[in-house]
C-alpha cells in the first residue's frame, strides 16, 4: 500500500484505530486511554503529532502492532516515533528515555503526554505519599528528555 500523506483522512484513520484499540482501556489511575490519547493530542502542534500523539498508546495496549499500522498506509516517520514511543521487554526507564530522545517527534509527544500526567487534577488523585515520588520522577524524566544527548 502507499504511504498516505498527513492528511485529513490519515488523521482520522489514527483516531479510529485508537479509539477502537484503547476505548475499553484504562491506566493505572483508571483513565481511559482512549480519552487520554485525545488530551495528548490537544498539545500537538501539527497534523503528525496529533497522528502520532492518537497512537502513542495502541501498540502496547492492544492487539495493534507497527506492522499493520504501516501497512495501512502510516509513514515511516510516524511509525519510528511510535516504536521509540512503545515499550521494549527488559528495557530500563533509562533505556526508554534516551530512545525516545534520538526522535524528536517521539519527543515532543512524550512531553506532552507528560504535561497530561502532570496536570493538577492529574496530580490530586494520586494518593500521598506516592505523588511526591510521582512528581519528582516526572520531572527527571522530563529533565532527562530535554537535555543534550
Amino acid at each position: 500500500m502507499a504511504r498516505e500523506r498527513l492528511s485529513p483522512a490519515l488523521e482520522q484513520k489514527a483516531l479510529h484505530i485508537a479509539r477502537s484499540g484503547l476505548h475499553l482501556k484504562a491506566d493505572e489511575r483508571g483513565e481511559n486511554l482512549f480519552d487520554h490519547s485525545i488530551k495528548v493530542a490537544s498539545y500537538a502542534k501539527t497534523r503528525g503529532e496529533r497522528i502520532i500523539s492518537y497512537l502513542h498508546r495502541v501498540v502496547d495496549n492492544s492487539d495493534i502492532t507497527l506492522k499493520h499500522l504501516y501497512s495501512t498506509g502510516f509513514s515511516k516517520e510516524i511509525i519510528r516515533a511510535l516504536s521509540c514511543l512503545s515499550r521494549r521487554s527488559g528495557e530500563s526507564e533509562q533505556g526508554q528515555i534516551q530512545r525516545i530522545k534520538r526522535n524528536p517527534l517521539a519527543t515532543r509527544i512524550k512531553l506532552y503526554d507528560l504535561l497530561c500526567e502532570t496536570k493538577p487534577e492529574t496530580v490530586e488523585s494520586i494518593p500521598e505519599p506516592a505523588r511526591k515520588s510521582f512528581l519528582h520522577a516526572r520531572e527527571v524524566v522530563q529533565i532527562q528528555l530535554l537535555a543534550p544527548s
